[in-house]
C-alpha cells in the first residue's frame, strides 16, 4: 500500500508541533496554509494518482475519487482556516 502518505502526514504534524511555538501570528498561518497545501497533495496523490488499488480486481470510479478528494479539500481547508482564527486569535 502507499506507505508513504502516513510519513508525509506525520513529518507535517511534527514540523508543526516543533515550530507552532517559536513563530509570530503571520508565522503560524504561513505554516498551516504550507501544511495544508502539502496534505493536499499528499491527499489528491492517494485519493486521484492511483490506477490499481491493493485488495482489488477494478478501480473505483474516477467520479467517485474525485467527490472524495474535493470534500476532503473542503474540509481541511475550513479546518485550517478556523484553526488560524481560533488559534492565532485573529
Amino acid at each position: 500500500m502507499l506507505q508513504e502518505v502516513p510519513i508525509a502526514f506525520a513529518m507535517v504534524l511534527i514540523v508543526l508541533a516543533v515550530l507552532m511555538d517559536h513563530v509570530g501570528v503571520t508565522g503560524k498561518k504561513l505554516l498551516l496554509a504550507v501544511a495544508a497545501l502539502v496534505l493536499l497533495a499528499v491527499c489528491y496523490y492517494y485519493l486521484l494518482a492511483p490506477g490499481w488499488q491493493p485488495g482489488r480486481a477494478t478501480r473505483a470510479r474516477p467520479g467517485l475519487r474525485r467527490i472524495a478528494f474535493g470534500l476532503l479539500a473542503l474540509l481541511l481547508i475550513g479546518a485550517v482556516i478556523g484553526f488560524a482564527r481560533v488559534y492565532t486569535g485573529r
